[in-house]
C-alpha cells in the first residue's frame, strides 16, 4: 500500500493529470481501508465469484474426487482452520467421523451483502450506527441461513454416499443380523430343551403310572391268591367261616 500510495500520489502527477491521479489515489486508499479491516475484508472476499454448485450423486469410485473437490472449495469459508480433508479408502473411521463432525458443525465467515443495506459510515450518531448494523445484519440473515442449510444438506448427502460409511453400515447390519440369528437359535435351543424336558417328564410320569398300575394289579392278584389259599386251608382244617371248629 505504501509503495502504491507513493508511486501514485497526486503531487507527483503533472497538473493536467492531477484529477485522474487523485481518483486513482482515492481508489488505493479505499482498497487499503477495505482490506485492512477484517470485517470489510470478509465482506469484500465474500463477493468474489464462487461456484456454489454442489454434487448430488456420483458413483462410489468417483466419490472422493467429486465430493472431495466440493468440500475443499467450500473450506475457504471456514472460520476454523485448518479444515480436515476428506481422505480416501485408507483413512481410519475415527478420522472419517471427525471429518463429518467438523462439517456438521461448520462455521462460515461468508457474508451476503444485501442491495437494500444502508451505509453505517454515514450514521450521525452511535445509536444510529448500531441500528443500521442491526438492520443490515437482519437483511443478510436469510441468505446466511440458506447457505448454512445448503452446506448441511450437502454434508448429509456425502455421508450417505461415503463408501467408508456405507461399508461400516453393511458390517454393522451383518453383525446385527448375525446376533439376531444367534439369539433366535438360542431361543429355539431353549424351546427344544424345554420340549425335551417336558417330554421326558411326561414319559417318566407315564412309566411310573404304568408301573404303579402293574404293582396294584400284582397286589390284587396276590391278595386274591392269598384269599383263595386261606379258604382252602380253612376247608382242610374244618374251620367255619365264623372261625369256629366244625364238628364231624
Amino acid at each position: 500500500y505504501k509503495k502504491a500510495a507513493l508511486t501514485n500520489h497526486p503531487d507527483k502527477a503533472p497538473e493536467e493529470e492531477r484529477d485522474a491521479a487523485e481518483e486513482i489515489f482515492k481508489k488505493i486508499q479505499d482498497a487499503y481501508e477495505t482490506l485492512s479491516d477484517p470485517s470489510k475484508r470478509r465482506e469484500f472476499d465474500s463477493t468474489d465469484d464462487f461456484d456454489d454448485s454442489l454434487p448430488i450423486d456420483c458413483s462410489s469410485a468417483d466419490f472422493y474426487k467429486v465430493f472431495g473437490a466440493a468440500f475443499r472449495r467450500n473450506s475457504r469459508w471456514s472460520v476454523n482452520q485448518p479444515v480436515p480433508d476428506i481422505g480416501d479408502d485408507t483413512t481410519s473411521l475415527q478420522q472419517v467421523d471427525a471429518f463429518y463432525d467438523f462439517w456438521f458443525g461448520f462455521k462460515s465467515w461468508r457474508e451476503f451483502p444485501h442491495p437494500d443495506e444502508e451505509d453505517a459510515e454515514n450514521a450521525e450518531s452511535r445509536e444510529e450506527r448500531r441500528w443500521i448494523e442491526r438492520y443490515n445484519s437482519k437483511l443478510r440473515e436469510k441468505n446466511k441461513k440458506e447457505d448454512k442449510q445448503r452446506i448441511r444438506e450437502f454434508v448429509e448427502r456425502a455421508q450417505k454416499l461415503d463408501p467408508r460409511i456405507v461399508k461400516r453400515k453393511e458390517l454393522e447390519l451383518a453383525a446385527k443380523e448375525a446376533k439376531k440369528r444367534q439369539k433366535e437359535e438360542e431361543r429355539l435351543r431353549k424351546v427344544r430343551e424345554e420340549e425335551e424336558r417336558l417330554a421326558a417328564e411326561a414319559k417318566k410320569k407315564a412309566e411310573e403310572e404304568v408301573a404303579a398300575a402293574e404293582a396294584r394289579k400284582t397286589r390284587q392278584h396276590e391278595k386274591k391268591a392269598l384269599q383263595r389259599e386261606r379258604a382252602r386251608l380253612r376247608k382242610l382244617v374244618g374251620i367255619s367261616g365264623d372261625g369256629s371248629t366244625m364238628k364231624f
